[in-house]
């Protein structure tokens, strides 16, 4: 909870759940970074991200687990049409809703596939279901659609899991569905690069930041020590007063 003239915001906490057993061999995950970028540039505070493997179970449980502690879940992954992609029946589990057909999705995916010219197996059919209540979100990139929950006051996002399907529709979503009144609101941000003083030293000003209320993250680096004010009062001037409060 943060407070800016007597009026409180509390800052909208998100984690994130990449899916995927390929994600759990060594393989990089670039969504993950990708959803945690986005969420902080619209306000909104990572705090959590879990690589899971293909298994609903699993799944299920750990997004039912997260819900506890944020205000929004966003999976990457596990949205296609094959026996491995679980997320739609985990997730549904996990809201403890049935998953129901959704006759509009099912169009969407047979006229791509007849745009290219493809055939539209039966098993492409399951991307057209979607757990009960949720709103299924186009996917100009693919076939699979992701898909808007809200449970609560709590929400659930699912994203497919490809990059250049996952990317445009995160950019869209997160615009239009996690700010504004049920958001986030802006965070200014400054951040102070610092060279020839160790952690140690660096973190001597954290006393004086204790005392403005913002967040204060540090990070060593080859390029020099970052010194980071995170003013979660989403006031630029505060930002700017706390920098200049700073001496080293």
């Amino acid at each position: 909870m943060v407070k800016i003239s007597g009026t409180q915001f509390r800052v909208r906490t998100a984690a994130v759940v990449v899916i995927g057993d390929e994600l759990l061999d060594g393989r990089q995950d670039t969504n993950g970074p990708a959803v945690e970028a986005a969420l902080t540039a619209w306000g909104w505070e990572a705090r959590a991200r879990l690589v899971l493997p293909d298994d609903c179970a699993l799944v299920s449980d750990g997004v039912a687990a997260l819900l506890q502690k944020h205000d929004a879940v966003i999976t990457c992954g596990g949205l296609g049409p094959t026996q491995d992609d679980v997320t739609r029946q985990a997730c549904a589990a996990a809201l403890k809703v049935p998953l129901a057909f959704h006759p509009p999705a099912w169009r969407a995916i047979q006229a791509r596939f007849r745009r290219f010219n493809r055939p539209c197996t039966e098993n492409n059919r399951i991307q057209a279901m979607a757990p009960r209540g949720a709103d299924v979100l186009a996917n100009p990139n693919g076939t699979a659609p992701g898909l808007w929950m809200a449970d609560r006051g709590r929400f659930v996002l699912l994203l497919p899991g490809p990059p250049r399907e996952m990317q445009p529709m995160l950019d869209v979503v997160i615009r239009d569905l996690l700010t504004g009144p049920a958001g986030a609101r802006l965070i200014h941000r400054r951040v102070l690069r610092i060279a020839g003083r160790n952690e140690s030293q660096v973190e001597s000003i954290a006393e004086f930041l204790r005392s403005t209320e913002e967040t204060l993250r540090l990070a060593a680096r080859v390029s020099g020590r970052r010194c980071r004010p995170d003013p979660e009062k989403h006031e630029e001037v505060i930002c700017l007063a706390v920098l200049s409060g700073i001496s080293l």
